[in-house]
């Protein structure tokens, strides 16, 4: 049970999104098996354009850094955390490109760790450069045979993201190489 908080303006967006804010008397939220105690919880009330109503999922479960979540909310993973909920500070994501194979989901949150069952060898850490979003610097990618990110660059992990966003250059060598990749000639 929780008492509705007040309507607030969400101060990050230029846009006129609604927050509500799901006040103090919320006794958990559980994800799964895992039910974090006294979580802090805010709903999106109203969001601008189609994005929302087209979308295939029910909601957004904040990963990121409290610094960048709407009043400095506490995420449910750090409170999972704390609440020795997990077995580790970790958690790991698997995202499914194929939609049409049958029983398959579009993706997977393994909190805890990684699940074993979606990759093969190991893991490189790198340190966070900025504890907003899970930025990294990165010493350079490609895709097919084009080199990005020449002399390094900050790239940030953000499974909330559904677009592609980073320097120009960068991103239309990566629109190149896929509209060459997905090119089917009309005959």
């Amino acid at each position: 049970m929780f008492r509705i908080g007040q309507r607030r303006h969400c101060k990050f967006c230029s846009t006129n999104d609604k927050i509500l804010l799901l006040k103090a008397a919320l006794l958990q939220v559980q994800v799964a098996d895992i039910a974090v105690k006294h979580q802090l919880f805010g709903e999106a009330i109203k969001e601008p354009g189609l994005t929302f109503l087209a979308a295939k999922f029910d909601g957004i479960l904040g990963m990121a850094y409290p610094t960048i979540a709407v009043d400095g909310l506490e995420p449910w993973f750090n409170n999972a955390w704390d609440q020795g909920l997990v077995p580790a500070n970790k958690f790991g994501f698997w995202l499914n490109r194929d939609l049409d194979a049958d029983g398959d989901d579009g993706g997977e949150i393994f909190f805890g760790g990684a699940n074993p069952e979606h990759y093969i060898g190991g893991f490189t850490c790198a340190p966070i450069t900025s504890k907003s979003y899970w930025q990294f610097k990165m010493d350079g990618a490609s895709v097919a045979s084009v080199q990005l990110c020449e002399g390094g660059c900050q790239a940030i992990a953000d499974t909330g993201t559904s677009l592609m966003a980073g320097p120009s250059k960068e991103v239309k060598k990566i629109q190149d190489v896929y509209i060459e990749l997905t090119y089917i000639p009309c005959t």
